[in-house]
């Protein structure tokens, strides 16, 4: 191992045998060489352990791990393997820029105040071939974010939804002594969960140029079934329902009621900007906010809103009205999955018949052109036969003329 690394990438992996050759060549090929890159796998049952071992690089380490233990506690076993001041994050299936890590140092060089640095992301698809963007989904450009401060930031994540890289993160790993590791019991927001933890604390940055290969297949953890849409939902609840709990009143003033000059109770102005918001997400606040209401007692001369007000709020919509529909959907795409499976399965057999004919055909073709090379060689033998024959006749002729022409003297 190469003396006191400027960085450590952390590189959790789970059947991606396919991948993870190119997303650790794309780190070992930085033009930062002062680096540690420690793989983590997490149990897999693919052949990803032993493309892992055919690299010799003595800047890598490598753990594997015994079983499936889930992707944040892959991250956290990182951590506790890393030497240097800053960590990075790379995803098994994703690849990196050569001057992705150079061009984020400069930035934390320059900025001391900047916790963490992000990147904008090129999306690619399974074979590393470039996702034009006119193909992708409305949510192609979710990671083109403009800079802005800590409490915008804060206030823009929560509100509309994780809109930072993770796998292409450099941020100090001082980090996660102040704020806490990551929580493996989130599946789809545990990024989420530790932005907003940063945010309260650090200023971010990102840069505009896409320094990542974002790769998109079948097995994305966030590729969007119904189950992964359903959890997404619930786990920003959560996030958002920790934050509210934990965040200072000052960091909460200057996030959310920045204009407002307020001396009521802190629990009373969270209370209320729950139950008044009405973004993308405003069934999950204002039901959030309706539990807050609930802590104050109902005699209270303090209330956030009044008894009046509270009900009308709590009649505008109901995170349970829709779940009949939910349900009818995920049978839908459940039926929708099974006739595209009976497809797919079709599709290989008619591909794997089309493929025997062609084999059928090649080697009629085959024949074909050996019997009309045989016919050809018989048809120069024939006429080269009759050649011979005729100059023999020819010559007879002419002899027996001679004969017949001496004897008549």
């Amino acid at each position: 191992m190469i003396n006191s690394p400027k960085i450590s990438v952390i590189m959790p992996s789970y059947n991606h045998q396919e991948f993870i050759a190119e997303a650790i060549t794309s780190v070992l090929n930085q033009t930062i060489s002062s680096i540690q890159l420690i793989i983590v796998d997490d149990g897999s049952s693919d052949g990803s352990a032993s493309v892992i071992r055919s690299f010799t690089d003595e800047r890598i380490v490598f753990k594997q791990l015994p079983s499936n233990l889930g992707a944040c506690e892959a991250l956290n076993i990182g951590l506790s393997l890393s030497e240097a001041d800053l960590v990075a994050v790379c995803n098994s299936d994703d690849r990196w820029h050569k001057d992705k890590l150079q061009r984020q140092l400069r930035v934390m060089q320059e900025r001391p105040d900047i916790g963490a640095v992000f990147t904008n992301v090129q999306w690619i698809d399974a074979n590393g071939a470039f996702i034009p963007a006119d193909s992708l989904t409305p949510y192609h450009a979710v990671f083109q974010q403009a800079n802005r401060s800590r409490q915008e930031w804060l206030k823009t994540i929560i509100e509309r939804g994780n809109c930072l890289c993770h796998p292409s993160v450099l941020l100090k790993k001082e980090i996660f002594s102040k704020v806490g590791a990551y929580d493996n019991r989130y599946r789809q927001l545990p990024d989420m969960d530790l932005w907003v933890r940063l945010l309260q604390l650090y200023e971010i940055f990102v840069l505009q140029d896409a320094l990542i290969e974002f790769r998109l297949h079948e097995s994305n953890t966030s590729r969007p079934l119904p189950a992964t849409s359903i959890r997404s939902i619930n786990e920003h609840r959560l996030v958002l329902a920790r934050l509210m709990d934990d965040i200072s009143a000052s960091n909460f003033r200057s996030t959310f009621i920045p204009h407002i000059k307020s001396e009521n109770d802190i629990d009373a102005e969270k209370t209320k900007y729950l139950l008044s918001h009405n973004g993308p997400y405003a069934t999950m606040f204002n039901q959030l906010g309706a539990e807050w209401y609930l802590k104050f007692e109902p005699d209270a001369t303090d209330l956030p809103i009044s008894p009046h007000e509270f009900h009308e709020i709590n009649s505008i919509s109901s995170p349970w009205s829709h779940q009949e529909e939910i349900h009818r959907l995920k049978e839908e795409t459940d039926r929708l999955k099974e006739e595209t499976d009976g497809l797919n399965a079709e599709l290989w057999r008619a591909k794997t018949q089309l493929n025997e004919l062609a084999d059928q055909l090649s080697e009629r073709i085959k024949e074909t052109i050996q019997l009309n090379t045989t016919i050809n060689r018989e048809a120069v033998f024939n006429l080269s036969t009759a050649k011979l024959i005729s100059a023999i006749l020819c010559r007879l002729k002419s002899r027996t003329l001679s004969l017949v022409t001496s004897n008549s003297r």
